[in-house]
This record gives C-alpha cells, structure tokens and sequence, in this order.
C-alpha cells in the first residue's frame, strides 16, 4: 500500500510539473509554445504571424463544455498529413473560443499592416 501511495504521488507531482512549465507566449511578433512533456523534457516552437494561416478552437465532451476549456489550434503554411496538422496546438486552455477570437484579432492586425487588406 506504501509503494502505490508513492507511484500515486509521483505521478501526480509529474503531472503537475508537467502542466505548470507548460507555457503559450503571445506577442506582436510571433507565437510560442513551451511544453514541458517530462521531467527533463521540453519542446519549443515557433510561428510567426505571417506563417499563420489559420486559427480555431475544439471542446470535446460534455466537461469541456461545462467549464469551458479546450484546445486552440494555430494552422501554419506548410505539408498537412492525415494525422497531424502544420502548425501547433495550445492544448487545454480556458475559454478557447475567447483566445481563439484574440488571436484572430491580432492576425487581422497583423494582415492589414502587411498587405492592406483583412482576412475574415
């Protein structure tokens, strides 16, 4: 009963570290994405605004709906496969339909600036 209170805890204080260092940076200039996806594991990527060419929101299941969360899908130029778009997900965050229009917002700035024109 001892070890699988400890393996419990471990795997709680993993997930935990995991969610807390995992980051989404948004600024005039790009978009940055910070997982942290194990204990010494991190992945970092990049997109700036003129690569963007899509963004969206998913909620999946009946929780996601009911306090608001899901995933916010930024779409780049580039090869799409089957199973994986171009581009990258900021995954469970709050209110995606909220940041998902932000996000848009500031493409459409960020389009107009660059080409006089916007994009709906």
């Amino acid at each position: 009963m001892y070890v699988a209170n400890l393996v419990l805890i471990g795997i709680l204080a993993a997930t935990f570290h995991n969610y807390y260092l995992s980051i989404q940076i948004v600024t005039t200039e790009r978009l940055v994405d910070v997982d942290q996806t194990g204990i010494l594991r991190r992945e970092v990527n990049e997109v700036f605004w003129t690569e963007v060419q899509n963004i969206n929101y998913k909620q999946n299941g009946l929780l996601a709906t009911i306090f608001d969360y899901g995933d916010v899908i930024i779409e780049t130029a580039g090869a799409q496969t089957a199973s994986k778009t171009s581009g990258f997900v900021f995954e469970n965050v709050p209110q995606p339909k909220k940041i998902s229009d932000k996000l848009s917002h500031v493409y459409n700035e960020k389009r107009e600036e660059k080409y006089g024109t916007k994009k709906v």
